[in-house]
């Protein structure tokens, strides 16, 4: 077992849940996620060119960076239920956005209602489930803010998995990536609105807001989750964070022609899905338009995770909360010929992962790890 992990569980199993009332110097939990965030930050070096992370390197810096981890699914509902549960999507079954875990495992203790269980006070803003009906369900927390989509719901197109949604036209100026003939979230640009308007801010606001109004309640441990949207498509943030990025410095993967002629028959399949998005971008002259996207919204995030960081440290709580930062999964921009997700490549598999725990040295552990233990280690 990791060192790192060891420290946590031992953290955590320290306290008998039965004498919570007796030991009030349980941890707080800090759980930040993020959506499709591959290995493009600057502490695992997975993009060629520069990245700014600043925020996820001090947390690196701080904690234990696990250099060599990976996801469950390089799907979203499934890469989430199987962290929240701690169950392989092999055992429950769930391989797919429109499974649902609810209904399916109406018995089973998620990580939040683990420690809702056991006396903390648990919260959430975002996506931390995955945000769909049947895959998010309210009875998991005290208080939660839904994932509140600054562009919805047309970004959705008549594909609506929201059932408070209500197809709405397109705004004018769409697509604002210039690119037509994408799917429907296929988009990337920045909305003209208020940085703090956008959706993921207003997440960060639930995180900053609940830690700060808790300043002098050090009586009740809290699990706090705040779940950013970015990088997930479509990439729409402030212009700031794009120009962050000059398209004359940006790094395309490379590419290989031959690099596909020794897969079997499902790994062909693997690449080719969502290909048509690839070589559409192609098209368009707009691949490097796109990767700048993409990094521009790994900052956004950033710059989101920074504010909440901030705040914890500020605050009473910082020396006695650990914070966990993960990603669900990675994500293709050309590589392998592939666009999205889904596959079973290190592109998307391997994400960015952090534990900082106080009072215990920070490190790097490139062993390889797997989010399904996440679960254990903190329950």
């Amino acid at each position: 077992m990791n060192r790192a992990v060891f420290v946590v569980i031992t953290l955590l199993f320290a306290v008998d849940p039965a004498g919570a009332e007796q030991q009030p110097a349980r941890p707080n939990v800090l759980f930040l996620c993020v959506d499709d965030m591959k290995d493009w930050v600057n502490c695992l070096g997975g993009y060629e060119g520069t990245v700014f992370t600043p925020n996820i390197d001090r947390l690196a810096r701080r904690g234990t960076l696990f250099t060599n981890a990976h996801c469950p699914s390089p799907k979203c509902a499934p890469s989430r239920a199987a962290i929240m549960t701690g169950l392989r999507p092999s055992t429950t079954g769930l391989y797919d956005n429109g499974h649902w875990w609810l209904p399916n495992l109406p018995d089973v203790i998620t990580i939040p209602m683990h420690f809702r269980n056991n006396g903390y006070r648990v919260v959430g803003a975002g996506k931390v489930f995955h945000h769909t009906a049947g895959n998010h369900p309210p009875n998991q927390w005290h208080d939660f803010q839904r994932l509140r989509f600054r562009e919805a719901p047309w970004f959705r197109g008549v594909k609506l998995n929201y059932p408070w949604s209500k197809h709405e036209p397109y705004p004018i100026g769409f697509p604002f990536s210039g690119v037509k003939g994408l799917g429907h979230e296929n988009d990337w640009g920045s909305l003209g609105v208020r940085d703090e308007d956008y959706d993921d801010a207003l997440t960060t606001d639930y995180a900053v807001h609940f830690l700060e109004k808790r300043l002098s309640d050090n009586r009740q441990p809290f699990f706090l989750a705040c779940g950013l949207f970015r990088p997930h498509l479509p990439w729409y943030v402030p212009q700031k964070y794009f120009d962050m990025y000059s398209l004359d410095d940006i790094v395309l993967p490379e590419i290989r022609e031959d690099d596909l002629e020794d897969l079997p028959a499902e790994g062909l399949k693997f690449a080719k899905a969502r290909r048509s998005d690839f070589e559409t971008i192609k098209d368009a002259d707009k691949w490097k338009h796109a990767v700048r996207a993409y990094l521009a919204s790994i900052s956004c995030a950033d710059a989101r995770i920074g504010r909440v960081l901030d705040t914890l440290d500020k605050s009473p709580h910082a020396k006695k909360t650990i914070i966990v930062l993960w990603s669900d999964h990675g994500w293709h921009l050309g590589e392998k010929q592939h666009w999205h997700k889904t596959t079973l490549w290190e592109e998307a598999t391997r994400v960015p992962f952090i534990i900082s725990a106080p009072g215990y040295q920070s490190g790097v552990c490139e062993r390889p790890v797997y989010l399904l233990d996440l679960y254990p280690t903190l329950n």
